[in-house]
């Protein structure tokens, strides 16, 4: 059964209440609202909080109509009929939507029953699998992160910049890269080097500094005779690094280079 609603932060922001997805957002950071709200869903928000959050060079006090407007038209959306959905002449009681934002106090908390949120999946996927991994269930782990990180289409809330989305942004991130290289390293266990090529690429799309999956992926490509491949792999280590960090290779990854081009192999997998 589909959830009444869905929530993508994985790449970039999608949000659809029964099937019909909110293309229109009202002006005043309506959408900015829902997005920080959804990390706090169930908990109080002040409307200091909220201020300082989304109106942080905004000068406010007692008077200050940002949060309120900000507030009614995110309301309004979350009807059943927002967002461009078709009209409705009777009015839906509170408790049957998915979503509802409440005034409690001087602070606001949205309650949500019934709604996808793709990067709360995500780390759900990434737990499961950690925790299979840790037990020594490696054949149960791997598809977990391997869902995990199909889900992950892109950045948290892509094309943001605001402050409050950094932390969480980062915290995705960081856990998308563990589950591509548990995905690589099952592919290199069980043989399947093309996969561990696709995972390879995954992880330098991401993290385009990331030194072991060069050498994973030149090691790959050792393995199959593609030596020139294993050249262009490592010429683009070396050039990314000069050019954008100013700082040389390591020497493990000159070594794995230097040996894969005199005809060594160098075993897939560490340790």
């Amino acid at each position: 059964m589909e959830a009444r609603a869905e929530v993508n932060g994985l790449g970039e922001f999608r949000f659809s209440m029964g099937g019909i997805s909110v293309e229109r957002w009202s002006a005043g950071k309506t959408k900015e609202l829902l997005q920080f709200l959804l990390l706090r869903k169930g908990r109080i928000v002040s409307r200091d909080t909220l201020y300082e959050a989304l109106w942080p060079e905004a000068e406010w006090g007692a008077n200050s109509s940002h949060v309120k407007v900000a507030v009614h038209n995110l309301r309004r959306i979350l009807l059943p009929a927002g967002g461009g959905a078709a009209t409705q002449t009777v009015a839906v009681l509170s408790h049957e939507r998915p979503l509802r934002l409440e005034t409690v106090g001087s602070g606001y908390r949205l309650e949500v029953d019934d709604v996808r949120i793709d990067y709360e999946i995500f780390d759900e996927l990434i737990d499961k699998g950690q925790a299979a991994m840790v037990a020594g269930r490696l054949d149960e782990a791997t598809p977990y992160f391997r869902r995990a990180a199909e889900m992950y289409h892109g950045e948290f809330l892509y094309g943001s910049s605001a402050e409050w989305i950094n932390v969480r942004r980062e915290w995705l991130h960081s856990r998308f890269l563990y589950a591509v290289q548990q995905v690589m390293e099952a592919s290199l266990r069980s043989g399947d080097l093309l996969a561990a090529m696709h995972w390879g690429h995954r992880i330098l799309e991401s993290e385009p500094y990331h030194e072991p999956t060069y050498r994973t992926l030149m090691s790959v490509h050792a393995a199959l005779g593609q030596l020139r491949q294993v050249q262009r792999w490592f010429e683009l280590c070396e050039s990314r690094l000069r050019d954008e960090l100013q700082v040389a290779v390591d020497e493990e990854t000159r070594r794995t280079y230097l040996r894969a081009m005199r005809g060594g192999r160098e075993p897939l997998l560490a340790g």
